[in-house]
């Protein structure tokens, strides 16, 4: 029962309902109501020993939309998000939003790729030209613990060299990370995603960390800026 929105035919469709007004609008239902939603052939991705990690680049604001899609298919995603404040017309509103807008994760056999290809409003699984490169656990392991955490997290300009330490207590425990020191009370946390050019942040109290690889002699923490596209 294939619906005229969707721009990819599959062997198996589902039902869902959507969650509140405006989160998946753009599937062209109000909340509440029920569509048809593909779920792709056999669900070779729940077992494949080539699973892996790997970002799924969407047209942006349809980050939810494309999670919600991926996740009723049955694959593993993950949407790291922040809180922000937004200016309404008489008030300020806190709303959570991605922490890498246009970037969903998801773990996937990447022979799979066309099936995820063919979501509405995914534009690419990012790599190298047109082969897909997947990230490491431990990247995406650090993110979920930074976000799990319940600390405020933000972004930050990209952060490739620094001293590497290990949180060894507190909520963040077991997160490796780049420190950047900014008083004697407070060290900012950096995990970076290298494959998108992009790092998060957050403060943390200094006992929290144990230095786990210092800075090379001669080497200067390097910030940089380029976003990928």
């Amino acid at each position: 029962m294939p619906c005229g929105r969707c721009a990819f035919t599959t062997e198996a469709w589902y039902t869902m309902t959507l969650p509140h007004e405006g989160q998946i609008g753009r599937l062209g239902a109000a909340s509440g109501t029920s569509v048809a939603v593909a779920v792709f052939p056999p669900p070779s991705h729940m077992t494949s020993p080539t699973l892996a990690w790997f970002v799924v680049h969407g047209k942006f604001n349809r980050e939810r939309s494309i999670d919600v899609l991926l996740r009723t298919a049955g694959f593993e995603t993950f949407l790291p998000t922040c809180r922000i404040k937004r200016r309404w017309s008489d008030r300020l509103k806190e709303i959570a939003v991605p922490l890498f807008p246009g970037y969903i994760f998801c773990k996937l056999d990447v022979r799979e790729k066309l099936s995820i290809l063919k979501v509405p409003g995914v534009i690419s699984l990012i790599g190298i030209g047109k082969e897909p490169l997947p990230l490491s656990n431990e990247e995406v392991d650090n993110i979920r613990i930074m976000v799990e955490s319940g600390f405020s997290v933000y972004p930050w300009p990209y952060v490739q060299l620094g001293a590497t330490v290990v949180i060894s207590e507190g909520p963040l425990r077991g997160l490796r990370a780049i420190v950047l020191e900014e008083d004697a009370s407070r060290r900012r946390l950096i995990v970076s995603v290298e494959l998108l050019n992009r790092s998060i942040a957050v403060d943390i109290a200094p006992e929290w960390a144990t230095v786990v690889r210092p800075v090379s002699p001669g080497r200067k923490l390097g910030r940089h800026f380029p976003m990928a596209a």
